[in-house]
């Protein structure tokens, strides 16, 4: 991937070098960054030097939406593209295999996805949602269930979305 942006905290910044090189401790990663390519830069006087640092997400441990609320969507037609993500602890995508099954957790009025593929493999530990249809208008919260990811065995909710009605497309004359 690209190059991640972020600082770099250590509870240590100034150290002694010794035998060509220096050691800081307790040093996190804050800020837009998370896994990724870093360019670290050290000066010391008129020296500077430059090198590059990469972190790699850890162990998968939870799912999350991506974004955290999905929608909003029309009645009768696909919601838009609905993400499930594999993360380490740190809210860094994990790359794994497995699958996702999603569901409708709670919503007013009651319903059921009319129509879509609701278990999805996962490619480079997302899950992507892209025909699922509500047939009534509301206020909805999915669930995400992992299947098959080492590591995460906790289903998540997603924050409430809207599905709005459908255009009228007929007249009833009573």
């Amino acid at each position: 991937g690209g190059s991640t942006e972020g600082s770099l905290n250590c509870t240590q910044t100034t150290v002694t070098v010794g035998a060509g090189g220096a050691a800081f401790s307790g040093c996190d990663i804050v800020g837009s960054g998370g896994a990724g390519t870093y360019t670290i830069q050290a000066t010391s006087g008129t020296l500077t030097t430059t090198t590059s640092l990469n972190v790699a997400a850890g162990t998968a441990a939870q799912l999350a939406f991506t974004p955290a609320t999905p929608g909003p969507g029309t009645a009768g037609s696909s919601v838009p593209s609905v993400k499930v993500s594999v993360e380490d602890q740190y809210g860094n995508v994990v790359t794994t295999g497995g699958s996702v099954t999603i569901s409708i957790a709670s919503g007013s009025p009651q319903s059921s996805f009319n129509s879509g593929t609701t278990n999805v493999s996962l490619t480079g530990g997302v899950a992507t949602f892209t025909n699922l249809v509500v047939d009534k208008a509301g206020s909805y919260t999915l669930t995400a269930t992992p299947n098959s990811i080492g590591g995460v065995t906790t289903a998540v909710d997603s924050n409430p979305f809207n599905v709005n009605p459908a255009a009228e497309n007929k007249l009833v004359i009573t």
